[in-house]
C-alpha cells in the first residue's frame, strides 16, 4: 500500500503537468521516511529535491538499514538535502522557488500541524512555487473539509494543485 500511496503522489503530477518535462526543483513538505523522495528520484528531470521534515527521529528511520532498502537510499542520493525543521518556519525564511511542491504531512493533532493546512501557509508556499510550477498535497483531514482547504488554496493564488485524501 506504501508503494501505491507514494507512486501515485509522485508519478500523477508528472503525467497531468507540462512543467514536467523541464529541470525541476523539488520540495518536500515531510516525508522524512524518504518513500517518496525514492519516487522523485525515478525522474532524470529532477535536478534538486530539497525535504523538510520536523522530526529527526523519521530521518533516522529512514536512514535505517531496514528503510533505507525500501526507499532504495534515496536520503543519502546526492541530489536530496535533508532539511531538519519546522515546514512553516522553514518555508517563511527561504528564498528559493520551486517548479514542484510536495506536502507529505500527518494527520494534525495539533493547532502547529493544523496550521500546515491554513491561508497563510499556502500564501507562504505560494512565494516559493514557480508560476508553472505544481502543487501536491496529501489532505489526512475530516471528511469535509475538502471544500475549504481547495477554497484556501485558490485564495492563495494556487491553480495547479492535486489533492489526495487518505484515512490518515
Amino acid at each position: 500500500r506504501e508503494r501505491y500511496y507514494h507512486e501515485i503522489m509522485a508519478h500523477v503530477p508528472f503525467m497531468v503537468t507540462s512543467s514536467a518535462s523541464s529541470p525541476l526543483k523539488a520540495l518536500i513538505l515531510g516525508g522524512g521516511d524518504g518513500m517518496l523522495a525514492r519516487e522523485l528520484l525515478k525522474y532524470k528531470e529532477v535536478i534538486t529535491i530539497d525535504l523538510v521534515e520536523l522530526d529527526p527521529r523519521m530521518i533516522e528511520l529512514g536512514r535505517s538499514t531496514q528503510f533505507a532498502q525500501r526507499n532504495e537510499h534515496a536520503l543519502n542520493d546526492p541530489i536530496v538535502t535533508v532539511i531538519i525543521e519546522d515546514a512553516f518556519t522553514w518555508i517563511r525564511k527561504q528564498g528559493k522557488i520551486y517548479n514542484a511542491v510536495f506536502v507529505d504531512f500527518p494527520y494534525p493533532f495539533t493547532f502547529e500541524g493544523l496550521r500546515l493546512y491554513s491561508l497563510e501557509f499556502f500564501k507562504l508556499l505560494i512565494k516559493r512555487t514557480h508560476p508553472d510550477g505544481f502543487l501536491i498535497l496529501d489532505t489526512p483531514l475530516q471528511e469535509g473539509t475538502g471544500a475549504s482547504l481547495q477554497a484556501a488554496l485558490r485564495r492563495a493564488g494556487f491553480s495547479k494543485f492535486l489533492s489526495l485524501n487518505h484515512d490518515g
